[in-house]
């Protein structure tokens, strides 16, 4: 897929960015390593405040099954693909587009030597 599509943006979503199987992960890692923008979208640097924020936007009721939100949260594997972490809470769809093409130009000046 990263082959056949540029200048683009491929949302992985959570479910397809966190990897239980660390040779799973690390042939993802791999295949991103080239590439520079990779953004993690978060609603807070406080993972506990971004745990309840998604919760309530998903509408989540402790059932007694696993929090799919906090381990999405929690896990390293967005972490350590993203070369950028920007923050959603309080800042409008545009505002939070803003801020990520912002980073992207920054960081692809500097990669230029610009």
């Amino acid at each position: 897929m990263l082959s056949e599509y540029k200048n683009c943006v491929i949302d992985f979503g959570a479910g397809h960015s966190v990897y239980e199987d660390s040779s799973l992960f690390q042939r993802v890692h791999q295949a991103l390593a080239a590439y520079s923008n990779i953004v993690l979208l978060l609603p807070s640097p406080d993972l506990d405040e971004s745990v309840q924020i998604l919760n309530e936007r998903n509408e989540y009721v402790p059932d007694g099954s696993p929090n799919i939100n906090e381990h999405f949260v929690r896990h390293p594997s967005n972490y350590e693909l993203a070369k950028f972490t920007v923050y959603t809470k309080a800042k409008t769809p545009e505002e939070t587009c803003s801020e990520i093409l912002q980073l992207v130009g920054r960081h692809n000046r500097v990669e230029e030597g610009i």
